[in-house]
């Protein structure tokens, strides 16, 4: 009731709820080990959730936050969040000494970046930190692993007003059942880490598990190296995907999506639906139009085949998914009404169905990660405190 309430006069709106947001971030962290930093991922606007109520939500449970730009650091410092941010791509020279003031890491992996990182926080009177990039299988940025690497971060660490806080490498395949390309990059990983601290260059962040390396334990728990974590996906309340090893842990879903119907018409057999008249009913059918469309986020791949919950039962959504509205069979759904709330995502607000964004990634041809982050700002967030 108190969510139905929340809706009333809402066209389209998102539901977050921030205790279940919590209780996804200490499913995990009970297992952890006591010293263990968690770094909660909250780049792309915390994945479409809304990076700073999300940020301020677990504020006292993790050590600092990790975001993609520059720009998004800067949101979070502007909303008051004082606690240590990590950039998790390079950064452009124009933003360093703002990085520098507000003790941003940004991420490198070139001499010459750290050098003019190390050159504005001199002018500025104090140390700049950041974290080094290692590319152990990912393709995407880092140093190799390799001599030349370890020459390149050799230089990075000579530079004077620069501090390397941390040391980091991404995992490319640990959501997959054959984890055996992953637990190769960690080895890569700790080898070279290794071989810096045996050279004398330590870290006092070393990080290279995500979500899925987190629920399945694999490897950086028991070793002396890491000693700290990114958690992304799984605090939003999706599994990285749905192998059965990344089933171990109770994960709740965050977000649910809503949009209301304004419109129940009853039309004969052989009336064309939507845009092309792609669907012709073939009997005569009740079709509510629901307030959401593409420009919300949801997905046109589901035209004619994605359903929504009204009512507490399915409605199959009929012709193409337009920009701003779509059209929903309720024919037998005879209680549905002008006014009702369909449920794009999430739990029926009657009864027990429920449409999870697994079935929705499944059915739409996208992943959890692409559902959450394109839900357009125009859709209002409510957050469940």
């Amino acid at each position: 009731m108190k969510v139905r309430n929340m809706l009333k006069g809402e066209r389209c709106a998102a539901v977050i709820d921030l205790k279940a947001l919590r209780e996804n971030l200490f499913a995990v962290k009970k297992d952890l080990p006591k010293d263990m930093k968690v770094i909660a991922v909250v780049k792309a606007n915390s994945y479409g959730l809304g990076s700073v109520p999300v940020s301020r939500a677990v504020q006292r449970e993790v050590w600092g936050y990790a975001v993609a730009t520059a720009e998004e650091a800067f949101e979070l410092r502007s909303a008051g969040i004082g606690e240590p941010i990590l950039v998790l791509s390079p950064v452009p020279e124009k933003h360093y000494g703002t990085c520098i003031l507000q003790c941003i890491r940004p991420t490198f992996f070139d001499a010459k970046s750290a050098a003019k990182f190390g050159r504005h926080a001199e002018i500025l009177g104090t140390t700049g930190f950041y974290h080094i990039a290692v590319d152990t299988g990912m393709t995407r940025i880092g140093v190799f692993p390799d001599d030349n690497g370890f020459k390149t971060v050799q230089k990075m660490l000579s530079v004077p007003h620069a501090c390397a806080e941390g040391i980091l490498t991404h995992l490319a395949t640990m959501d997959e059942s054959d984890d055996s390309n992953a637990l190769g990059q960690m080895s890569r990983f700790k080898d070279f880490v290794n071989r810096l601290s045996e050279a004398g260059m330590r870290f006092e962040m070393v990080h290279a598990a995500n979500s899925a390396a987190m629920i399945r334990c694999a490897g950086f728990k028991d070793e002396g190296v890491f000693n700290a974590c990114r958690y992304g996906i799984s605090l939003y309340g999706a599994y990285p995907s749905e192998i059965e090893e990344l089933k171990t842990v109770n994960i709740r879903p965050v977000l649910s999506w809503y949009a209301s119907i304004n419109r129940v018409a009853l039309v004969p057999e052989g009336t064309p639906v939507g845009y092309g008249a792609t669907f012709v009913t073939d009997r005569p059918t009740r079709i509510a139009t629901i307030t959401a469309g593409y420009a919300d986020g949801y997905p046109r791949s589901l035209s004619s085949k994605g359903e929504v919950l009204i009512c507490g039962k399915r409605a199959k959504i009929l012709g193409r998914v337009c920009m701003d509205q779509m059209m929903a069979d309720v024919t037998d759904i005879p209680e549905a009404a002008a006014g009702e709330m369909a449920v794009l995502m999430g739990k029926a607000l009657e009864g027990e169905e429920e449409i999870t964004v697994t079935e929705l990634s499944e059915r739409s041809g996208r992943f959890p990660y692409e559902l959450f982050s394109l839900i357009t700002p125009r859709v209002r967030r409510i957050y469940l405190q």
